[in-house]
Protein backbone atom coordinates (compact mmCIF):
# COMPACT_ATOMS: atom_id res chain seq x y z
CA UNK A 1 0.00 0.00 0.00
CA UNK A 2 2.54 2.53 0.78
CA UNK A 3 4.22 1.70 -2.81
CA UNK A 4 0.82 2.42 -3.98
CA UNK A 5 0.48 5.59 -2.75
CA UNK A 6 3.98 7.00 -3.19
CA UNK A 7 3.91 5.92 -6.63
CA UNK A 8 0.38 7.83 -6.86
CA UNK A 9 1.86 10.76 -5.13
CA UNK A 10 4.93 10.97 -7.21
CA UNK A 11 2.57 11.07 -10.49
CA UNK A 12 0.33 13.71 -9.07
CA UNK A 13 3.31 15.66 -8.51
CA UNK A 14 4.79 15.20 -11.97
CA UNK A 15 1.40 16.31 -13.58
CA UNK A 16 0.68 19.27 -11.29
CA UNK A 17 4.66 20.37 -12.25
CA UNK A 18 3.67 19.95 -15.54
CA UNK A 19 0.38 21.67 -15.66
CA UNK A 20 1.80 24.62 -14.09
CA UNK A 21 4.99 24.89 -16.50
CA UNK A 22 2.61 25.01 -18.92
CA UNK A 23 0.41 27.68 -17.75
CA UNK A 24 3.56 29.78 -17.40
CA UNK A 25 4.49 28.91 -20.97
CA UNK A 26 1.31 30.32 -22.37
CA UNK A 27 0.93 32.98 -19.48
CA UNK A 28 4.80 33.99 -21.77
CA UNK A 29 3.18 34.17 -24.67
CA UNK A 30 -0.30 35.08 -24.43
CA UNK A 31 -0.14 39.42 -26.24
CA UNK A 32 -0.38 41.93 -24.10
CA UNK A 33 -3.74 43.44 -24.17
CA UNK A 34 -2.64 47.28 -23.80
CA UNK A 35 0.71 49.32 -22.93
CA UNK A 36 0.74 52.54 -21.16
CA UNK A 37 2.68 55.58 -21.78
CA UNK A 38 2.73 59.10 -20.41
CA UNK A 39 2.81 62.02 -21.84
CA UNK A 40 7.21 62.02 -22.87
CA UNK A 41 6.05 58.75 -24.07
CA UNK A 42 7.61 56.40 -21.65
CA UNK A 43 6.10 53.24 -20.77
CA UNK A 44 4.32 53.56 -17.25
CA UNK A 45 2.11 50.95 -15.07
CA UNK A 46 -1.27 51.24 -14.49
CA UNK A 47 0.02 52.07 -10.61
CA UNK A 48 1.64 55.26 -11.95
CA UNK A 49 -1.00 56.05 -14.24
CA UNK A 50 -3.38 56.11 -11.31
CA UNK A 51 -1.25 57.76 -9.26
CA UNK A 52 -0.87 60.50 -11.41
CA UNK A 53 -4.55 60.65 -12.07
CA UNK A 54 -5.64 60.64 -8.71
CA UNK A 55 -3.91 64.10 -8.33
CA UNK A 56 -6.31 65.74 -10.91
CA UNK A 57 -9.71 67.16 -10.54
CA UNK A 58 -10.67 65.90 -14.17
CA UNK A 59 -9.78 62.76 -16.16
CA UNK A 60 -10.91 62.75 -20.39
CA UNK A 61 -10.44 59.31 -22.11
CA UNK A 62 -10.53 59.58 -25.54
CA UNK A 63 -11.61 56.09 -26.49
CA UNK A 64 -12.66 54.50 -29.94
CA UNK A 65 -16.07 53.73 -29.14
CA UNK A 66 -16.20 50.18 -30.06
CA UNK A 67 -12.74 49.29 -28.58
CA UNK A 68 -13.67 46.89 -25.74
CA UNK A 69 -10.36 47.73 -23.62
CA UNK A 70 -10.91 50.89 -23.64
CA UNK A 71 -13.99 50.88 -22.06
CA UNK A 72 -12.70 48.02 -19.98
CA UNK A 73 -9.61 50.55 -19.08
CA UNK A 74 -12.17 53.06 -18.00
CA UNK A 75 -13.70 50.84 -15.95
CA UNK A 76 -10.77 49.79 -14.12
CA UNK A 77 -9.86 53.43 -13.95
CA UNK A 78 -12.72 54.96 -12.38
CA UNK A 79 -12.97 51.77 -9.80
CA UNK A 80 -9.32 52.79 -9.06
CA UNK A 81 -9.95 56.53 -8.36
CA UNK A 82 -13.20 55.38 -6.22
CA UNK A 83 -10.52 53.83 -3.58
CA UNK A 84 -8.69 56.62 -3.52
CA UNK A 85 -11.61 59.37 -3.86
CA UNK A 86 -15.01 57.80 -2.45
CA UNK A 87 -17.78 59.77 -3.27
CA UNK A 88 -16.19 62.48 -4.74
CA UNK A 89 -16.43 60.88 -8.17
CA UNK A 90 -18.65 61.93 -10.85
CA UNK A 91 -18.84 60.00 -14.00
CA UNK A 92 -19.18 62.04 -17.34
CA UNK A 93 -20.44 59.83 -20.51
CA UNK A 94 -20.00 60.82 -24.15
CA UNK A 95 -22.28 58.14 -25.01
CA UNK A 96 -25.21 59.83 -22.92
CA UNK A 97 -27.32 62.28 -24.41
CA UNK A 98 -27.41 65.34 -22.09
CA UNK A 99 -31.03 65.46 -22.95
CA UNK A 100 -31.47 62.10 -21.38
CA UNK A 101 -30.46 63.21 -17.82
CA UNK A 102 -33.54 63.31 -16.51
CA UNK A 103 -34.46 59.56 -17.47
CA UNK A 104 -30.47 58.83 -16.17
CA UNK A 105 -30.95 59.96 -13.05
CA UNK A 106 -33.86 58.64 -12.34
CA UNK A 107 -32.19 54.89 -13.41
CA UNK A 108 -29.56 56.35 -11.44
CA UNK A 109 -31.64 56.62 -8.20
CA UNK A 110 -33.34 53.60 -8.51
CA UNK A 111 -37.03 55.11 -9.26
CA UNK A 112 -37.15 53.68 -12.83
CA UNK A 113 -36.63 49.85 -14.21
CA UNK A 114 -33.38 49.39 -16.58
CA UNK A 115 -35.47 48.05 -18.86
CA UNK A 116 -37.80 51.84 -18.99
CA UNK A 117 -34.40 53.20 -18.83
CA UNK A 118 -33.49 51.44 -21.80
CA UNK A 119 -36.30 51.81 -23.49
CA UNK A 120 -36.38 55.98 -23.10
CA UNK A 121 -32.45 56.99 -23.13
CA UNK A 122 -31.24 56.26 -26.62
CA UNK A 123 -28.64 53.90 -25.78
CA UNK A 124 -26.12 53.68 -28.29
CA UNK A 125 -25.87 49.91 -30.08
CA UNK A 126 -23.00 48.99 -28.23
CA UNK A 127 -24.26 50.21 -24.65
CA UNK A 128 -24.56 47.00 -23.18
CA UNK A 129 -21.22 45.62 -23.84
CA UNK A 130 -18.75 48.96 -23.51
CA UNK A 131 -20.85 51.38 -21.30
CA UNK A 132 -23.07 49.36 -19.48
CA UNK A 133 -20.32 48.00 -17.05
CA UNK A 134 -19.22 51.66 -16.12
CA UNK A 135 -22.71 52.77 -15.72
CA UNK A 136 -23.64 49.54 -13.37
CA UNK A 137 -19.85 50.91 -11.18
CA UNK A 138 -21.30 53.79 -10.79
CA UNK A 139 -25.08 53.55 -9.86
CA UNK A 140 -23.97 50.48 -7.20
CA UNK A 141 -21.66 53.07 -5.66
CA UNK A 142 -23.84 55.65 -5.80
CA UNK A 143 -21.80 57.62 -8.22
CA UNK A 144 -23.58 60.92 -10.92
CA UNK A 145 -23.48 60.10 -13.71
CA UNK A 146 -23.87 62.68 -16.27
CA UNK A 147 -24.62 62.78 -19.95
CA UNK A 148 -22.05 64.52 -21.60
CA UNK A 149 -23.56 64.35 -25.50
CA UNK A 150 -25.01 66.95 -27.49
CA UNK A 151 -28.70 65.68 -28.28
CA UNK A 152 -28.74 65.47 -32.21
CA UNK A 153 -31.81 67.56 -32.33
CA UNK A 154 -29.30 70.69 -30.92
CA UNK A 155 -26.40 70.00 -32.17
CA UNK A 156 -25.79 69.76 -35.58
CA UNK A 157 -23.09 70.70 -38.54
CA UNK A 158 -22.63 74.61 -38.74
CA UNK A 159 -24.59 77.14 -37.77
CA UNK A 160 -27.49 77.37 -39.40
CA UNK A 161 -29.48 74.55 -38.09
CA UNK A 162 -29.03 76.55 -34.68
CA UNK A 163 -30.81 79.54 -36.54
CA UNK A 164 -34.35 79.36 -35.06
CA UNK A 165 -32.85 78.13 -31.11
CA UNK A 166 -33.67 81.14 -28.88
CA UNK A 167 -31.08 82.10 -27.39
CA UNK A 168 -31.23 80.06 -24.30
CA UNK A 169 -31.16 76.90 -26.26
CA UNK A 170 -28.47 78.10 -28.55
CA UNK A 171 -25.99 78.86 -25.34
CA UNK A 172 -27.04 75.36 -24.37
CA UNK A 173 -26.37 73.59 -27.29
CA UNK A 174 -22.77 75.49 -27.72
CA UNK A 175 -22.24 74.21 -23.93
CA UNK A 176 -23.15 70.74 -25.00
CA UNK A 177 -20.86 70.37 -28.21
CA UNK A 178 -18.03 71.50 -26.04
CA UNK A 179 -18.25 69.28 -23.07
CA UNK A 180 -18.70 66.30 -25.76
CA UNK A 181 -16.67 63.52 -23.92
CA UNK A 182 -16.20 60.64 -21.42
CA UNK A 183 -14.63 62.24 -18.01
CA UNK A 184 -13.89 61.19 -14.95
CA UNK A 185 -14.31 64.26 -12.53
CA UNK A 186 -13.62 64.11 -8.89
CA UNK A 187 -15.41 67.24 -6.86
Amino acid sequence: MKHFLKKNTCRSFCATLLLALGCAQAAAQSPKAYTLFDNSGREVSYRQMIDRLADRDVVFFGENHNCPIAHWMELNVARSLYERHGDKLVIGEEMMEADNQLILDEYMNRQISYDRFEAEARLWDNYSTDYYPVVFFAKENQHSVRGHQCSPTLCQCGEEPRSGLSGHSLHRSQTLSASSASAVHIR
